[in-house]
């Protein structure tokens, strides 16, 4: 490892940095200078192949991300079959989901309190309506009794 640290540290203008992914999911992270185009990794027995295209950069140096079976470097920008989704549309989902939810959970059994909160409206309204109409006809009653009164010799 102290090759590392000294090809890291101390020989950046011709290091690169080879990201080697395992197929238990492991990475390993390892510093090494390309002979031309090709990188050889000393004590694991493993050459892989350098391009221009398919690097980015990792604590400035240039890094490849390899396949521990190909040879070949990935690019961590390819997105292959991975449809793209802009905030909009990710926003947009997840309204949708949650409106569907609400729905999925109202939908079904009408709880209690919105059976009174119903009963309470229409109560509210068969009030407001017979006030409308009784309301016309207590000033007819009113009047009635003023003229009583009057009669019975009332100012």
């Amino acid at each position: 490892m102290s090759s590392q640290f000294i090809i890291k540290n101390f020989m950046r203008k011709s290091a690169v940095v080879a990201i080697i992914i395992y197929p238990d999911k492991r990475v390993r992270i390892l510093y090494t200078i390309p002979k031309g185009n090709i990188i050889s990794i000393k004590g694991h027995d493993l050459s892989f192949v350098v391009n221009d295209k398919d690097f980015f950069l990792y604590n400035g140096l240039p890094a490849f991300i390899y396949d521990i079976n190909n040879v070949q470097p990935k690019n961590p920008y390819n997105e292959g079959d991975k449809q793209e989704l802009t905030p909009f549309d990710f926003d947009t989902a997840i309204s949708s989901r949650v409106a569907k939810e609400i729905l999925e959970a109202t939908s079904g059994k009408m709880d209690k309190l919105s059976i009174v909160l119903i009963m309470s409206f229409i109560t509210l309204g068969g009030i407001a309506i017979l006030g409308y109409y009784l309301g016309d006809q207590l000033k007819a009653i009113m009047e009635k009794l003023i003229e009583i009164y009057q009669f019975m010799g009332g100012n």
